[in-house]
């Protein structure tokens, strides 16, 4: 629960500053925290067994984007013009 928290202020921090943001499934990811994190072993434990108890549902997976229409013309991840 804590580490979803954690991961979501991470990725809408990322996803407000950056256009075109687009992660492959599997791809590994980093975060350096600038403060220490302290997490008491009580409330980790009991989240562990609520999210073991209580699953939530399974995430759909978007498919990778063809392009942007704000992308330069000819560059890879530019579509082709529309006739």
């Amino acid at each position: 629960m804590v580490g979803g928290a954690i991961g979501g202020v991470a990725s809408i921090a990322v996803l407000l500053k950056t256009r075109n943001f687009f992660l492959d499934i599997g791809s590994p990811v980093e975060m350096n925290l600038q403060h220490p994190l302290t997490l008491d072993e009580d409330e980790v434990s009991e989240a562990i067994r609520d999210a073991q108890q209580h699953p939530g549902p399974a995430q759909a997976i978007a498919g990778r984007p063809q392009g942007s229409p704000n992308a330069d013309p000819g560059t890879p991840a530019t579509p082709p013009p529309v006739p």
